[in-house]
């Protein structure tokens, strides 16, 4: 991930030298709301079984 954000920051260095900095920014905010809801499914954890062996039960 952190490289990533490197990877982000060049890319907004990048685009503000051709663009203005405005411009840039608005891009890559747009590109972080797609991005962001495409990701996040991936990244959640799914919860934990508690009905399986090991599983501790409370009073």
């Amino acid at each position: 991930m952190l490289t990533m954000q490197a990877v982000c920051a060049a890319l907004a260095g990048a685009l503000a030298e051709l663009t203005s900095p405005a411009s840039a920014i608005t891009l890559l905010a747009a590109a972080s709301v797609a991005v962001t809801p495409a990701l996040a499914p991936a990244l959640r954890e799914p919860a934990p079984d508690r009905t399986g062996p090991g599983s501790r039960r409370t009073k």
